[in-house]
């Protein structure tokens, strides 16, 4: 029995030093034999950009959003800018109707009852008359960012989706949003090199760019930018990063708050992944299909790594290849829990924040694998008010 544990132990060890060290260097060098390709301009003002904004309840940055999304874009000529209310019981619709007054292209659309952020997508993207579409949520803000040069990453035609790069900001709030820093500067790391080898496995709907005729509405329950990218893929085209395409947005400053966030984004990405199952036919993206094993579903069941790697704990002292992976572990959770309290308790400290956060998503991805299969995937999204301040 103890030689069955040692084995599932090393196997869930290795595994996690694949996900977490061997993935990323493994890209890295493949990355070093991909040659940098050109960058042509376009004349995007013949084509044009539809910039759509799902909204809830924004009524304390929707002003800000609307005047940072207008000024971002005033090079391009041929613009339009759609707004999808979805049931709003604040004054969010009403500044939206006064820019839509005051701008002719601005539009604004405002359901009756709540449907989601999907069905808000599949709306705008259907009454959206121009060639290139933006999604960007209301607390994204694109101060920084060069719509024409991202718009100029379209000229290879194999381009099918950008992501933009979001930065958080606010960092020195709490424990929490030191954490969301650390790991969004990995993730973006990690994306750059998947963009250099084949394409980024999954968009962030807070910031992307596709070509509409590649869209395809979705399924209310089935999340937008994840599926819609992962589409996308499957129709041929790359996915790619562009640092053109800046966003700032409030990092969460509350740990619950990002714990429930986490949470039914992985379960609704887990229903996405059924949707689009397709690119899992390695015959036909051999390396993608390894991206998305490796960065999605081998770090979505990560915890349940985490959990095996005990069972090696009790008998790793006796062994003195085991002793040090175990001490280090052992260590890393003390550290975690020491980060939980010390957030708990309002004790802010940079050094615990990073394991604190690692073991957060870990925890969240095991709740939102768990909310899929009893079929509890939430249609409808759940703002962060702590994301929503400045």
């Amino acid at each position: 029995m103890i030689q069955i544990f040692e084995i599932i132990g090393i196997i869930s060890m290795f595994t996690l030093f694949y996900i977490y060290l061997g993935y990323p260097v493994i890209l890295y060098m493949l990355s070093l034999f991909k040659k940098k390709e050109d960058i042509n301009e376009i004349n995007i003002t013949q084509s044009g950009i539809s910039i759509i904004i799902p909204v809830h309840n924004e009524e304390e940055i929707i002003e800000k959003k609307i005047e940072d999304t207008i000024n971002v874009s005033n090079d391009i000529t041929e613009r339009e800018i759609i707004i999808v209310d979805d049931a709003s019981n604040d004054n969010t619709s009403k500044i939206c109707k006064n820019y839509s007054e005051q701008y002719p292209f601005i539009k604004l659309k405002t359901f009756d009852c709540r449907g989601g952020k999907t069905r808000s997508i599949n709306y705008g993207t259907a009454i959206s008359t121009h060639e290139f579409i933006l999604y960007t949520d209301a607390n994204i803000f694109l101060k920084g960012s060069d719509l024409l040069k991202t718009l100029s990453l379209f000229t290879d035609e194999k381009v099918g989706c950008i992501c933009g790069e979001k930065r958080p900001i606010q960092m020195v709030i709490s424990g929490t949003g030191k954490g969301v820093g650390f790991y969004a500067r990995w993730e973006w790391f990690v994306k750059s090199l998947e963009s250099k080898i084949d394409s980024v496995v999954g968009a962030d709907g807070g910031l992307f760019m596709i070509r509409k005729r590649l869209f395809t509405a979705l399924p209310e329950d089935v999340i937008d930018d994840f599926t819609t990218s992962l589409n996308i893929r499957i129709k041929g085209y790359k996915i790619i990063l562009s640092t053109y395409l800046l966003g700032m947005e409030p990092a969460t400053t509350n740990y619950k708050e990002e714990f429930i966030s986490k949470v039914r984004v992985i379960s609704r990405a887990w229903k996405g992944f059924l949707y689009s199952y397709r690119v899992l036919y390695f015959w036909k993206y051999p390396v993608f299909t390894w991206e998305f094993i490796s960065h999605k579903i081998l770090r979505w069941l990560s915890p349940f790594f985490m959990l095996c790697l005990l069972l090696i704990v009790p008998v790793s002292f006796n062994n003195i290849y085991f002793m040090p992976f175990s001490l280090l572990y052992i260590i890393f959770l003390i550290l975690s829990f020491l980060g939980y309290l010390s957030e708990k308790n309002k004790r802010r400290n940079r050094f615990l924040s990073v394991p604190f956060y690692f073991c957060l998503v870990n925890f969240a991805a095991i709740n939102g694998l768990a909310r899929f299969l009893m079929g509890k995937s939430n249609v409808i999204w759940q703002k962060s008010q702590s994301s929503r301040k400045f």
